[in-house]
Protein backbone atom coordinates (compact mmCIF):
# COMPACT_ATOMS: atom_id res chain seq x y z
CA UNK A 1 0.00 0.00 0.00
CA UNK A 2 2.01 3.25 -0.73
CA UNK A 3 0.94 6.57 0.75
CA UNK A 4 -1.19 8.01 -2.09
CA UNK A 5 -3.70 4.78 -1.52
CA UNK A 6 -7.22 5.21 0.33
CA UNK A 7 -9.10 2.85 2.13
CA UNK A 8 -12.47 2.83 1.19
CA UNK A 9 -13.90 2.36 4.66
CA UNK A 10 -12.02 5.17 5.50
CA UNK A 11 -13.78 7.21 2.91
CA UNK A 12 -16.79 6.39 3.28
CA UNK A 13 -16.10 7.23 7.40
CA UNK A 14 -15.47 10.67 6.25
CA UNK A 15 -18.58 11.26 4.47
CA UNK A 16 -20.66 10.13 7.14
CA UNK A 17 -19.10 12.89 9.15
CA UNK A 18 -19.78 15.73 6.19
CA UNK A 19 -22.95 15.09 6.19
CA UNK A 20 -23.83 14.77 9.68
CA UNK A 21 -21.67 18.18 10.62
CA UNK A 22 -23.37 20.01 7.41
CA UNK A 23 -27.33 18.72 8.39
CA UNK A 24 -28.78 22.47 9.21
CA UNK A 25 -29.68 23.10 12.36
CA UNK A 26 -33.28 24.50 13.22
CA UNK A 27 -34.14 27.48 13.90
CA UNK A 28 -35.88 26.64 17.16
CA UNK A 29 -32.50 25.29 18.22
CA UNK A 30 -30.36 28.28 17.10
CA UNK A 31 -33.21 30.62 18.85
CA UNK A 32 -32.46 28.35 22.39
CA UNK A 33 -29.00 28.62 22.00
CA UNK A 34 -28.77 32.51 21.24
CA UNK A 35 -31.23 32.83 24.88
CA UNK A 36 -29.41 30.67 26.66
CA UNK A 37 -29.42 31.50 30.26
CA UNK A 38 -25.98 32.31 30.66
CA UNK A 39 -26.74 35.09 28.68
CA UNK A 40 -30.09 36.28 30.30
CA UNK A 41 -27.97 36.04 33.85
CA UNK A 42 -25.68 38.95 32.08
CA UNK A 43 -28.12 41.56 31.91
CA UNK A 44 -29.27 43.73 34.90
CA UNK A 45 -32.42 45.85 34.63
CA UNK A 46 -32.89 48.86 36.54
CA UNK A 47 -36.41 49.32 37.26
CA UNK A 48 -38.33 52.79 37.05
CA UNK A 49 -39.13 53.13 40.73
CA UNK A 50 -35.87 51.84 41.56
CA UNK A 51 -33.14 54.80 43.45
CA UNK A 52 -29.41 53.02 44.38
CA UNK A 53 -27.25 55.42 46.27
CA UNK A 54 -23.53 53.52 45.72
CA UNK A 55 -21.73 52.17 42.68
CA UNK A 56 -22.57 49.68 40.75
CA UNK A 57 -19.73 46.90 38.69
CA UNK A 58 -20.88 44.22 36.82
CA UNK A 59 -19.27 41.78 34.35
CA UNK A 60 -22.44 41.97 32.02
CA UNK A 61 -24.59 44.54 30.43
CA UNK A 62 -26.89 47.12 32.55
CA UNK A 63 -30.61 49.04 31.40
CA UNK A 64 -31.12 51.98 33.53
CA UNK A 65 -35.09 52.94 33.93
CA UNK A 66 -34.68 54.41 37.46
CA UNK A 67 -31.93 56.69 39.50
CA UNK A 68 -28.61 55.72 40.16
CA UNK A 69 -26.70 58.49 42.80
CA UNK A 70 -23.10 56.58 42.12
CA UNK A 71 -20.30 55.41 39.75
CA UNK A 72 -21.05 52.36 37.12
CA UNK A 73 -18.73 50.25 35.35
CA UNK A 74 -19.83 47.84 33.28
CA UNK A 75 -19.92 45.91 29.70
CA UNK A 76 -22.76 47.58 28.26
CA UNK A 77 -25.13 50.09 29.75
CA UNK A 78 -28.29 51.70 28.24
CA UNK A 79 -30.15 54.73 30.30
CA UNK A 80 -33.33 54.77 28.63
CA UNK A 81 -35.53 57.93 28.76
CA UNK A 82 -36.41 58.83 32.02
CA UNK A 83 -33.09 56.83 33.31
CA UNK A 84 -30.76 59.14 36.13
CA UNK A 85 -27.06 58.76 36.42
CA UNK A 86 -25.20 61.01 38.64
CA UNK A 87 -21.90 59.89 38.81
CA UNK A 88 -19.15 58.68 36.03
CA UNK A 89 -20.44 55.64 34.01
CA UNK A 90 -17.39 53.45 32.53
CA UNK A 91 -18.19 50.63 29.75
CA UNK A 92 -17.65 49.16 26.49
CA UNK A 93 -20.58 50.23 25.03
CA UNK A 94 -22.80 53.29 26.26
CA UNK A 95 -26.69 53.63 24.63
CA UNK A 96 -27.78 57.33 26.49
CA UNK A 97 -31.57 58.08 26.24
CA UNK A 98 -31.70 59.93 29.85
CA UNK A 99 -30.23 61.76 32.11
CA UNK A 100 -26.21 61.76 32.50
CA UNK A 101 -24.68 63.78 35.36
CA UNK A 102 -20.77 62.73 35.02
CA UNK A 103 -18.12 61.59 33.12
CA UNK A 104 -18.99 59.09 30.26
CA UNK A 105 -15.74 56.43 29.47
CA UNK A 106 -16.69 54.33 26.57
CA UNK A 107 -15.49 53.15 23.30
CA UNK A 108 -18.89 53.48 22.10
CA UNK A 109 -20.76 55.86 23.11
CA UNK A 110 -24.52 56.72 21.44
CA UNK A 111 -26.71 59.55 22.14
CA UNK A 112 -30.48 59.43 21.48
CA UNK A 113 -32.33 61.90 20.90
CA UNK A 114 -34.36 61.79 24.35
CA UNK A 115 -30.38 61.93 26.33
CA UNK A 116 -29.24 65.06 28.15
CA UNK A 117 -25.55 64.61 29.24
CA UNK A 118 -24.04 67.37 31.35
CA UNK A 119 -19.80 65.84 31.53
CA UNK A 120 -17.43 64.91 29.78
CA UNK A 121 -17.32 62.36 26.94
CA UNK A 122 -14.23 60.23 26.16
CA UNK A 123 -14.64 57.77 23.76
CA UNK A 124 -13.45 56.27 20.97
CA UNK A 125 -16.69 56.53 18.78
CA UNK A 126 -19.30 58.56 19.49
CA UNK A 127 -22.72 58.59 17.49
CA UNK A 128 -25.57 61.58 18.27
CA UNK A 129 -28.99 61.88 16.97
CA UNK A 130 -30.90 65.06 16.45
CA UNK A 131 -32.41 66.54 19.45
CA UNK A 132 -29.54 65.48 22.25
CA UNK A 133 -29.06 67.84 24.64
CA UNK A 134 -24.93 67.45 25.58
CA UNK A 135 -23.11 70.13 27.36
CA UNK A 136 -19.17 69.11 28.18
CA UNK A 137 -16.19 68.24 26.30
CA UNK A 138 -15.95 65.37 23.72
CA UNK A 139 -12.50 63.76 23.61
CA UNK A 140 -11.45 60.53 21.41
CA UNK A 141 -9.36 58.57 22.89
CA UNK A 142 -7.85 55.09 21.72
CA UNK A 143 -8.84 53.27 25.50
CA UNK A 144 -11.06 55.78 27.23
CA UNK A 145 -11.93 52.92 29.92
CA UNK A 146 -8.15 53.32 31.47
CA UNK A 147 -7.66 56.25 33.34
CA UNK A 148 -4.35 57.56 33.85
CA UNK A 149 -3.35 58.02 37.49
CA UNK A 150 -3.30 61.95 37.43
CA UNK A 151 -6.85 61.78 35.82
CA UNK A 152 -4.95 63.32 32.20
CA UNK A 153 -5.27 61.21 28.73
CA UNK A 154 -3.76 57.65 28.78
CA UNK A 155 -0.08 57.10 27.89
CA UNK A 156 -1.60 55.09 24.63
CA UNK A 157 -3.51 58.24 23.56
CA UNK A 158 -0.17 60.40 23.85
CA UNK A 159 1.65 60.90 20.35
Amino acid sequence: MSIFSRDKTDEDNRASEVTTTAQPQSKTAIAARSLSSSHLAQITLLASDLTINGDITSKGEIHIDGKVEGDIRCAAVTINEGGQVTGSVVSEEAMIGGLVLGTVRSLKVTLRSTAHVEGDVIHNAIGMEQGAYFDGTSRRSENPIEKSPHGGPTTSSVK
